[in-house]
């Protein structure tokens, strides 16, 4: 959901599911970049 979320322009809410990800699986690696990637964004 964060990668769609990334692509829509709504960064906030990509945030937010990344962080719920990493709170689920803290090794996920997928989140992990895409976090970065929308917070490099705002």
């Amino acid at each position: 959901m964060g990668y769609v979320y990334n692509s829509l322009g709504n960064y906030d809410k990509a945030i937010e599911c990344f962080r719920k990800a990493l709170e689920l699986y803290p090794d996920y690696e997928a989140a992990k970049k895409g976090l970065a990637l929308a917070q490099a964004m705002l």
